[in-house]
C-alpha cells in the first residue's frame, strides 16, 4: 500500500494568486484582496496600463523624401590599404656573402685590420696583479669547474669523419663564454686601485636593448639587438682617427658587389614606422655616454660574427648621434667612438668603431672607420681514441686537453678597457 503526504497534493495558492494578479490586477477593500478591474469598472474608474509610461511606444518612421522608382544602392568599395614598404632586418644569424667587406659597404665604413695606435701603446703597459695566473684560472673555471651539466652537441673529428663519439655532457660553449666574460670584467675592474676614474666615472649596465633604422640608398635597414653588458661614462670616448684621416677617407673606394645587392643576406620585413630607441631613450643621465659593449658569440663562428658586431655597433652609434645632434644625411662635426668586444669560448674579437657621417645615400664623401682584431685565447683538443691503445679490447676516451695559451688576448682586452682612462692616481 502506497502512502502519500498531503503537501504533495496541496493546492498552490501562491501560484494561483500570482496568476490572478497578472490577469485581473490586484485591489484591496478593507484589507481583503478582490478582483480589481471588475469593481473599478463598476465605479467608472478608467484603468490604464503602467507599461505605457515605462516603455512608451515608438513613433512610426516616415521617410524624409521619396526615392525615385529607378533608385539603386551604390556598390560597396573596399578602402585601399596603405602600401607597406619592405625593410631589411639584420639577424644575429646573418651570414654575409662577402663577409666584413659587405658589412663595411652597408655601413659606409673603411676597415683596418689592426687596433688603433692609441690602443696598441697601452698593450703590456699595465697589467693586473698575477695576470696570467688569473686568466688561466678563468679559463679553468669556464671549461672545467663550472657546475653546469647539459647535453652537448655531437662532435665530429675531421681526421676521422666516420668515427662517432659517444654523447657527451658538460658545459655548453655559450655558458663557458659567459663565465669567461664575467671573470675578465672583474679582473679589469680591479684596476680601479690604480685608476680611480674607473670606479667613479663609469657604470656597468646589464642587458641594454637598442633598436634603430636608417636609409641605405633608398632601402630601410632595421637593427635590433641586446648586449650582455655595456659600460657608460660621464664623457664620450675620444676619436682614434684625426681630422686629416677623416678627409683622406673621401678617396677610399668601398667594396663593389655588383650585380648582387648588399641587402641580399638580410631578412625582409614589413615596417613603415621610423624607429630610433637608444639605451636610455628619453632619460638624460650624466653617465649616459656608451663606451664599451660586450657580447657573447652564440654562433661559434668568430670570424663570421664580426660582420654582425659591426652592424650592431654602428646602430648604437647612430642612436647616440641622433639623440645628441638630431641630424640626418650630413657629416658629424664631433665623431662618436664606440668599442665592442665579443667572446666565444676560446676566441675574443675586438672592434673600435668611429662614426664620422650620417650620409648613406651614395658611396661618395666621408667614410666611417672600423678597426678589427681577433685573438685566440687557447686551443681545445679532443682525444682521438682510434690512435690510442685499447684497454680490454675497448676504446679509451680521455677528457679534452687545453694548450697554446695566448696572453696577448687579455692584454688587448685590458688595453681597450683602459682606453681614455690611463691616467694614474695622483700621489
Amino acid at each position: 500500500m502506497v502512502r502519500l503526504s498531503l503537501p504533495k497534493f496541496a493546492i498552490n495558492y501562491a501560484r494561483r494568486q500570482k496568476y490572478m494578479r497578472e490577469k485581473h490586477g490586484h485591489y484591496q477593500i478593507n484589507g481583503k484582496s478582490v478582483n480589481g478591474p471588475r469593481i473599478l469598472t463598476k465605479k467608472g474608474i478608467q484603468i490604464e496600463n503602467p507599461q505605457t509610461y515605462i516603455h512608451p511606444p515608438k513613433p512610426e518612421w516616415k521617410p524624409t523624401r521619396k526615392l525615385p522608382n529607378d533608385f539603386r544602392l551604390q556598390r560597396f568599395i573596399k578602402p585601399k590599404k596603405e602600401e607597406q614598404k619592405t625593410s631589411w632586418n639584420v639577424l644575429p644569424e646573418v651570414n654575409f656573402t662577402e663577409g666584413l667587406d659587405q658589412a663595411c659597404l652597408l655601413t659606409k665604413t673603411q676597415g683596418f685590420h689592426e687596433l688603433p695606435k692609441q690602443v696598441q701603446n697601452l698593450m703590456g703597459k699595465y697589467s693586473v696583479q698575477n695576470q696570467d695566473e688569473c686568466v688561466k684560472e678563468a679559463i679553468s673555471r669556464s671549461q672545467i669547474w663550472d657546475s653546469t651539466v647539459e647535453k652537448l652537441p655531437k662532435y665530429r673529428d675531421l681526421a676521422n669523419v666516420g668515427f662517432r663519439y659517444p654523447r657527451m655532457y658538460g658545459i655548453p660553449d655559450k655558458t663557458s663564454a659567459q663565465v669567461l666574460l664575467t671573470r675578465f670584467l672583474h679582473m679589469c675592474q680591479s684596476m680601479c686601485l690604480q685608476f680611480s676614474e674607473l670606479a667613479t666615472d663609469r657604470r656597468v649596465i646589464y642587458k641594454p636593448a637598442t633598436e634603430t633604422m636608417y636609409n641605405f640608398r633608398g632601402e630601410k635597414i632595421y637593427i635590433k639587438f641586446t648586449n650582455d653588458f655595456m659600460i657608460c661614462g660621464y664623457n664620450p670616448l675620444s676619436q682614434p682617427g684625426d681630422k686629416r684621416m677623416i678627409q683622406e677617407s673621401i678617396n677610399h673606394n668601398l667594396h663593389d658587389m655588383y650585380p648582387i645587392l648588399p641587402t641580399v643576406d638580410l631578412q625582409p620585413i614589413a615596417e613603415n614606422k621610423f624607429i630610433n630607441n637608444g639605451v636610455f631613450k628619453e632619460q638624460k643621465l650624466p653617465w649616459s655616454n656608451p663606451q664599451i659593449s660586450f657580447r657573447v658569440n652564440p654562433t661559434g663562428r668568430p670570424k663570421k660574427y664580426q660582420g654582425y658586431n659591426l652592424m650592431t655597433t654602428f646602430g648604437l652609434a647612430l642612436t647616440e648621434a641622433r639623440n645628441k645632434y638630431n641630424i640626418e644625411n650630413t657629416p658629424l662635426d664631433i665623431p662618436i667612438t664606440l668599442i665592442n668586444i665579443n667572446l666565444s669560448f676560446d676566441t675574443i674579437n675586438f672592434l673600435v668603431f668611429q662614426l664620422n657621417t650620417m650620409d648613406f645615400q651614395n658611396e661618395d664623401g666621408i667614410k666611417n672607420f672600423a678597426w678589427f682584431d681577433s685573438e685566440k685565447l687557447f686551443t681545445k683538443t679532443y682525444c682521438q681514441p682510434w690512435l690510442e691503445p685499447r684497454v680490454n679490447g675497448q676504446l679509451v676516451f680521455k677528457p679534452p686537453e687545453f694548450s697554446d695559451y695566448n696572453k696577448k688576448a687579455f692584454e688587448k682586452f685590458l688595453a681597450l678597457y683602459l682606453y681614455d682612462y690611463d691616467k694614474p692616481n695622483a700621489l
